[in-house]
């Protein structure tokens, strides 16, 4: 089961009591509070605890239908106040991409025990910086998921909180194989408003729930039968697809696009650029093979329909070079494609040869292989200097 895998981490833990005086915070947390960009009174929930009580109330972590929610204590927050959805998620994922910006040459390098990852999360898990910023996710409680307005706004906070999500559980669970993965992807969970909602879920059934079905056997044994959670979640699915979704959420990987924290009101040319960044990194051109990143083929139903088309799209992303290395393909493609229908009309070629000629083709598209091999110095490297732009 989980716990023979993660060891206790999985274990729920009693709440500790709350001390009913205040104490005060060391300088090291105070520090941590000012980077943080929170108000003292969004402070004032976790700042009537001892550092010794953050970290007890930070590793408590509730199981609910198999989930592990990170962000409910069971002495949690009220849930009197509203914060602003895009506002809350914006400043909680510059404070973790800021935690992990010292650590992000550590953890994208060795896997298991005794190595720079390894010894880098454990001292994560116990910078006072990562502490006070694990309380705070407690404010997505006070979310009114129903007050978030239009389609975009919803995609947008659901692809940041996905991100978020991803980062504040990777440091909790750290998977180093496909299976933990899968368990991590599957469990780990934030509870928003009355909701809670997991990687898989915010993904497959809020982000894609009415996109193309992935072509990987690992992913649709995650999903199973339905998209739907058949509960009261599914009315926050976007409805309409984003095309470019597959180009800009990221798994912190080799194979990922860089992260990027999107608003509503910019959305289309945020999606734009790192998709564009993505694409640039990734696509390679030799001779008559072009290479694509793997999860276009994974939802290659999210992408135009023939290869030619597809070519034609990833073209628009590329710089002039090799925009006219795809122009060049592209109109041998279309050259033999028009020989082979005079030849077809003017000889009398069996039907065998003449379905040859025309199924011939000037290129062909490949597909890199998928790394789960962590890689943040990439991902948030790129993310700081969008942001610092």
């Amino acid at each position: 089961g989980i716990n023979a895998e993660y060891g206790d981490i999985f274990e729920p833990v009693t709440s500790p009591i709350k001390d009913s005086t205040k104490t005060e915070q060391s300088s090291n947390t105070t520090e941590a509070l000012d980077g943080s960009r929170r108000s003292s009174d969004e402070n004032a929930h976790w700042s009537q605890y001892s550092l010794s009580q953050q970290e007890m109330l930070f590793s408590t972590k509730k199981e609910k239908g198999g989930n592990v929610i990170l962000n409910e204590q069971e002495d949690g927050w009220s849930g009197n106040v509203d914060f602003d959805p895009h506002q809350s998620i914006t400043n909680l994922l510059l404070w973790i991409t800021s935690i992990y910006q010292k650590y992000a040459t550590q953890l994208s390098v060795g896997e298991g025990k005794g190595s720079k990852r390894s010894e880098a999360l454990q001292a994560m898990k116990k910078d006072t910086s990562f502490i006070s910023f694990s309380l705070s996710t407690g404010e997505l409680q006070c979310v009114q998921l129903e007050k978030i307005a239009t389609e975009e706004e919803r995609f947008c906070f659901f692809l940041n909180l996905f991100h978020l999500l991803y980062l504040h559980a990777f440091v909790e669970f750290s998977p180093t194989n496909m299976f933990q993965f899968g368990l991590f992807y599957k469990r780990s969970s934030y509870r928003v408003g009355v909701h809670h909602f997991s990687l898989l879920e915010i993904e497959q059934y809020i982000l894609r729930q009415h996109g193309s079905e992935p072509d990987y056997f690992g992913m649709k044994l995650l999903i199973g039968s339905s998209r739907k959670m058949n509960d009261a979640r599914d009315q926050f699915s976007v409805v309409t697809p984003q095309p470019l979704l597959s180009l800009v959420l990221t798994y912190f990987t080799k194979s990922s696009p860089s992260l990027q924290i999107f608003q509503p009101s910019n959305l289309q040319v945020q999606l734009f650029n790192v998709a564009k960044s993505f694409l640039l990194r990734d696509v390679k051109i030799k001779g008559t093979s072009v290479y694509l990143p793997k999860v276009i083929n994974i939802y290659r139903g999210d992408f135009p329909a023939s290869d030619k088309e597809l070519l034609s799209y990833i073209s628009s992303f590329m710089d002039d070079e090799r925009k006219d290395q795809i122009k060049h393909l592209l109109s041998k493609q279309n050259s033999k494609s028009f020989f082979s229908i005079l030849t077809s009309s003017s000889s009398s070629s069996s039907s065998s040869s003449s379905s040859s000629s025309t199924s011939s083709s000037s290129f062909t598209l490949k597909y890199l292989d998928l790394s789960w091999d962590p890689d943040f110095v990439y991902t948030l490297q790129n993310f700081r200097q969008s942001q610092d732009n």
